[in-house]
């Protein structure tokens, strides 16, 4: 019987192969994807109230609704911390947390890597919920936003 030893330099911690990690742990959460799709929704449904105001006449301009379509969903951007506290703490609070210090021994690799896999969808779930708000800004206002405007707010909204 031979007994082999795994080549060590191989398996060497890297800020990739930290950050493929938390982005499984991540994933796996089952509350991540309902969370992020309300993020989506919420965004999408507040930044379309100004126009739907605007539409009922109730002395809100359409000009002023175009403007004010990232100002009124910022509560629905509190969402994004929902995920954010449950896969930071769930590790510390089950104890799997000395394991995850034991494969990478220095800490700010592995909290930028937790911050990394939140901040990703995060963004994707800011651009998708402000153009679907711009979007339908669009379709109910007069006068909608120009595009250039709207781009560089979906943008931002990621960030």
């Amino acid at each position: 019987m031979t007994i082999t030893i795994p080549d060590m330099a191989a398996g060497r911690v890297s800020f990739g192969r930290v950050l493929h990690g938390e982005w499984i742990k991540f994933v796996t959460l089952r509350s991540n994807l309902p969370v992020f799709g309300a993020v989506v929704a919420g965004l999408g449904v507040m930044g379309m109230l100004p126009a739907i105001a605007a539409r009922a006449d109730s002395g809100l301009s359409a000009g002023v609704a175009a403007q004010d379509v990232l100002g009124s969903m910022s509560w629905a951007q509190l969402l994004v911390a929902i995920p954010a506290v449950v896969f930071l703490a769930s590790e510390y609070t089950s104890g799997s947390a000395r394991v995850t210090f034991l494969a990478v021994p220095t800490r700010i690799p592995v909290l930028l890597g937790k911050q990394l896999a939140v901040a990703m969808p995060a963004a994707v779930a800011g651009v998708a919920g402000a153009a679907v708000a711009f979007g339908g800004n669009a379709l109910l206002l007069d006068a909608p936003p120009e595009a250039w405007v709207a781009v560089r707010a979906v943008a931002g909204a990621g960030l």
